[in-house]
């Protein structure tokens, strides 16, 4: 089944809905573009997969530039072997993937001094990882770099509370640098 950027092809499928669910799910996620082929795996599966049953998946994206400190053009290289339920194993490896490179996109949003839509991400952060400290400390830095400091704050006791290790890297990150003679921010840290 092909479309617009994408086919969805195998052999040895249960039939030919496992391609046509592929595509499907493919069209209609509205989403970064490895949650799109996520969907289209796990589509794939419910409609019935390959005949002889699950053993292996796979998420590979390249991107110029897009691996990790851009050293390579592996922006998501993700691989489950020898699973009983490798799709599953893959969403919760790229799960955790993509927080990583959610965070990383906020960092270059506030490089290029786009702070409202790093802003924004940090909300959908939140959303996908309520429990992750790290989203929350990265929010802060983000917050505390566009010049909302009652914000960044606000994220960081939240970030504090999930994560107490983190209190150490605050002390000597450069984006909270706005914030360390405030006595909320020093109260926070343990200082």
């Amino acid at each position: 089944v092909s479309g617009e950027n994408f086919t969805a092809q195998g052999n040895i499928l249960v039939g030919e809905e496992t391609v046509a669910a592929m595509g499907e799910a493919f069209r209609t996620t509205g989403d970064m573009l490895g949650e799109r082929l996520m969907r289209a795996l796990e589509a794939g599966q419910a409609a019935g997969g390959d005949s002889r049953g699950q053993q292996s998946a796979a998420i590979l994206i390249v991107k110029e530039g897009g691996g990790y400190a851009g050293y390579d053009d592996r922006y998501c290289d993700l691989r489950v072997d020898d699973h009983s339920e490798p799709i599953a194993e893959l969403r919760r490896i790229f799960d955790m993937w993509r927080i990583d490179a959610m965070i990383r996109r906020g960092y270059q949003l506030v490089e290029s001094e786009r702070y409202d839509e790093a802003f924004r991400l940090g909300q959908q952060l939140r959303r996908l990882d309520p429990e992750n400290g790290e989203v929350f400390y990265h929010w802060a830095c983000w917050l505390s770099r566009g010049g909302e400091g009652a914000a960044a704050l606000k994220r960081l006791t939240v970030a504090m509370d999930l994560e107490p290790s983190l209190a150490k890297q605050a002390l000597s990150d450069p984006d909270l640098e706005p914030l360390r003679d405030d006595p909320l921010f020093q109260h926070i840290v343990g200082r």
